[in-house]
């Protein structure tokens, strides 16, 4: 297996996800008796891709091109790479070559074979096995199975722009870190798909998995990413709690350093983030496992300040927030926004304690210090039931 992809490394926002070390858009050329390629790439690195895939093979050579995914990081180079491609037969599903067809009309007059579950195909000394993976985040997804490789699709990836293509010739720790952030901004809303997908790779013997963006797994790595996944898929919560802020003139800042240290007195972690400073994604990859969430504002307009509702409208469509444990804290003039708080953390389906939260008029006197560090105290033992 050659890898034929490209390596994004200015990109920097990969719609809402804040991409800071980049991607990979991976290509992978089986080199068989019958040459198959799985996956193209994006179709600004045209040239690059061509120029790697033809220092294996000839082009005309290529019996199939298997597209797993038909998001365009990963297809839109099929409308332009087809046409040198005049051997070969696209593999895909029903619903993908739908897709596909939408995307790029042009591919209408190439050739297709529509796989499921029980094809196989030989390509020579190995055979291909297909497993329909939809709503991974897609639909119309599959993964390939080729011996003992297998290809993933967007599972088990990464947006992480490194020349090194396998876990164990990097820092394994950063790739895990990038594996969970690419899990809890892509992935977290299938939950039952990734448990039908963990069960069904329990059930296979592979060596190999190679991914679609980021570096791939082979041997012992394999384990710690499927792992992984088990864990974010149960979820399993870490003893923390994630407070997210926004403030106008600093009072906000202060009262969520006073109610941390009111849980930080139990043995409980907190982590405070500022909606100024903090990325959406790099949120979402806080909170997943997170035991508790804290949400506070300075009141703007008689409303939350903006950023909360882009947050919480992200949170939301991630539903990563479901049955936690939360509640609120606000500063105002004249009237209080708790309650609209409130609202937004149980349209995203948490478990709200103290549902008239904790206000500070303007500025929090002596005596208001005390009782909210003692609500923070009083949240962590609760987070701890």
């Amino acid at each position: 297996v050659f890898w034929t992809g490209v390596i994004d490394w200015s990109i920097r926002h990969f719609h809402g996800y804040e991409t800071a070390n980049g991607t990979t858009y991976n290509s992978y050329l089986i080199n068989d008796a019958q040459p198959t390629l799985v996956d193209t790439v994006h179709h600004k690195f045209f040239d690059e891709f061509v120029a790697r895939l033809t220092s294996v093979v000839q082009l005309d050579q290529i019996k199939y091109l298997i597209c797993l995914h038909a998001e365009p990081d990963h297809s839109s180079a099929m409308p332009l790479i087809v046409p040198y491609l005049t051997s070969a037969t696209i593999l895909c599903t029903e619903r993908c070559k739908t897709t596909l067809l939408k995307l790029y009309p042009t591919l209408q007059f190439a050739r297709f074979q529509i796989v499921n579950a029980k094809s196989e195909i030989s390509i020579g000394l190995k055979t291909l096995k297909f497993i329909p993976t939809p709503m991974l985040h897609w639909p119309e997804q599959m993964w390939c199975l080729c011996q003992n490789y297998l290809f993933s699709s967007d599972a088990f990836g990464q947006h992480q722009a490194v020349a090194e293509h396998f876990s164990d010739e990097i820092d394994l720790y950063q790739c895990m870190y990038l594996a969970k952030e690419y899990y809890a901004n892509i992935l977290a809303p299938y939950q039952s798909q990734v448990g039908r997908a963990l069960e069904v790779a329990s059930q296979l013997t592979v060596n190999h998995v190679f991914t679609a963006h980021g570096v791939s797994f082979r041997n012992e790595h394999i384990q710690h990413v499927f792992k992984l996944y088990q864990q974010l898929h149960e979820n399993i919560k870490q003893q923390k709690i994630v407070l997210i802020y926004d403030t106008m003139y600093g009072s906000v800042q202060q009262i969520c350093q006073i109610f941390s240290e009111g849980v930080s007195s139990e043995g409980f972690s907190i982590q405070l983030f500022s909606l100024k400073h903090t990325p959406l994604s790099k949120l979402a990859l806080e909170v997943i496992d997170a035991s508790a969430i804290v949400l506070a504002s300075a009141t703007f307009n008689a409303h939350p300040m903006p950023m909360i509702f882009q947050v919480m409208n992200y949170m939301r469509g991630l539903q990563i927030l479901a049955n936690k444990q939360a509640t609120v804290i606000n500063t105002s003039g004249w009237a209080g926004i708790n309650d609209k708080l409130v609202e937004l953390l149980e349209q995203c389906k948490c478990d709200v304690c103290w549902r008239d939260g904790f206000n500070v008029q303007f500025k929090v006197d002596a005596e208001q210090k005390q009782k909210l560090y003692e609500r923070g105290k009083e949240f962590a033992q609760r987070c701890r039931e």
